[in-house]
């Protein structure tokens, strides 16, 4: 399983890498990255599934982890994240607070917050890893467990994966 980090030229992105200052805003999520290279998103206004070249004509990959999986495992992981987040509506609640956050941190240097609160449930932006946020720790001993993905940057995520042992980068052509 792959997960993408990305950016886009719309001016919320452009916005969101300016007053958060990191270098992307965007997750998809890659399955079967070797054969069918499937991405699912939860981007306005609800999750969608993609083949990875339609995504990257949306999109620009910055950064990629890979987390090895079995096939099974995968298939697994796949079946979860499609059931819980394909047509579910984007969070609107989140995204909202996240930005007041993010310009909140960019004034006044307030630290980003641990919980949003404006945060819907069943609603997905960043929460596209929720679905297998417990198999993940069951599986490879990634622990996002108790996090509040609605209340993560993509960089944040990033980061945080990053730290985990069994996940490894990818190096992105330029």
């Amino acid at each position: 399983m792959d997960v993408y980090f990305s950016t886009n030229d719309h001016y919320y992105s452009k916005a969101h890498r300016y007053i958060a200052k990191e270098p992307f805003t965007h997750i998809g999520l890659g399955f079967f990255t070797d054969k069918l290279k499937l991405v699912v998103d939860c981007t306005k206004p609800h999750g969608k599934l993609y083949h990875l070249d339609h995504w990257l004509t949306k999109y620009y990959l910055t950064n990629q982890l890979r987390i090895e999986l079995d096939p099974e495992v995968e298939q697994k992981f796949y079946e979860l994240v499609i059931k819980g987040s394909v047509n579910v509506p984007y969070d609107w609640g989140a995204y909202a607070y996240a930005w007041l956050a993010g310009i909140r941190n960019f004034l006044f240097n307030t630290p980003y917050p641990n919980i949003n609160p404006w945060g819907g449930s069943g609603k997905w932006c960043t929460e596209v890893l929720t679905p297998i946020v417990q198999p993940l720790f069951e599986e490879t001993g990634v622990d996002f467990m108790g996090l509040d993905l609605a209340a993560k940057t993509p960089c944040m995520i990033y980061k945080k994966l990053k730290t985990f042992s069994g996940v490894q980068e990818i190096e992105v052509e330029a």
